[in-house]
């Protein structure tokens, strides 16, 4: 999908000032910047490398040259382009529709879940240059959002702490009478069957076609962002399910408990 020309010159404009924002100097800019370089081709005419993109020139108000970000990024491939924008932390809607809602639903000051926060923040800056790594972490980002909510008080189902996202899921549809089964209302058992399904699934993604375990020769690893940008997506879609459903029916997600208890010394 191409970006349209108003989006895509606003995202420009929103990237350009974040990047300043944070990096504040031309050089650490260019820097920046250049690590998105990749080398496509060989120029036999110049005797040179060619690469993804070009990184443009202009004068700074001393006459030395220093890069022209805006120049830059608009003549960027669309995909470069994103995955600047991903890395520096801008939603992009085509990418992740959810992303922002789904962010503000894991800060620590509302839900403290902080350390789905991290693990999500992260996978999202890999989606189109790390899939594999990026589908591992949603799935660690998901299994942290049950755990969090199976601890809460409230919850009245325990869990196995060495429950992996599956089992989870399977519990916490119990505490939410959303379990499949032969009584319960069918739209209802639909929805449980779903989100076991999806949980099923990125499950085995995770440990069949990541490195999340061991991988021999010939070992298929997702290396396609599609993959990943879908995973994502519906992880997105399931974390915010059960955190909105946790907090109309129990109230309000509490902070973070100890996690001294969990450690084994």
């Amino acid at each position: 999908m191409k970006l349209r020309p108003k989006y895509k010159m606003e995202l420009i404009a929103e990237i350009n000032q974040k990047i300043f924002n944070e990096y504040q100097t031309y050089i650490a800019v260019e820097a920046y910047i250049r690590e998105f370089l990749e080398i496509t081709g060989y120029d036999n005419w110049n005797n040179e490398d060619e690469y993804n993109f070009n990184i443009y020139f202009k004068k700074d108000k001393t006459g030395k040259d220093v890069i022209d970000l805006v120049k830059t990024l608009t003549n960027m491939p669309q995909d470069d382009l994103l995955r600047v924008a991903v890395d520096i932390g801008i939603a992009v809607p085509m990418v992740l529709p959810a992303f922002p809602t789904f962010i503000r639903k894991l800060t620590p000051e509302e839900t403290g879940i902080s350390y789905a926060k991290e693990m999500f923040d992260k996978a999202y800056s890999l989606v189109l240059e790390d899939p594999a790594q990026a589908i591992g972490l949603a799935n660690s980002t998901l299994e942290t959002i049950v755990k969090h909510i199976l601890q809460d008080s409230r919850s009245k189902i325990t869990y196995n702490k060495k429950d992996t996202l599956y089992e989870l899921t399977k519990t916490i549809l119990k505490e939410f009478k959303f379990f499949p089964t032969p009584e319960l209302q069918e739209n209802i058992k639909k929805i449980g069957s779903s989100l076991l399904c999806i949980s099923s699934e990125i499950e085995n993604l995770r440990s069949d076609k990541t490195f999340s375990h061991g991988k021999q020769k010939g070992d298929y690893v997702i290396n396609d962002s599609l993959f990943s940008t879908f995973i994502i997506n519906s992880i997105t879609s399931v974390g915010l399910f059960i955190i909105s459903y946790f907090e109309e029916h129990y109230g309000k997600l509490k902070p973070e408990p100890n996690l001294d208890d969990d450690i084994p010394f």
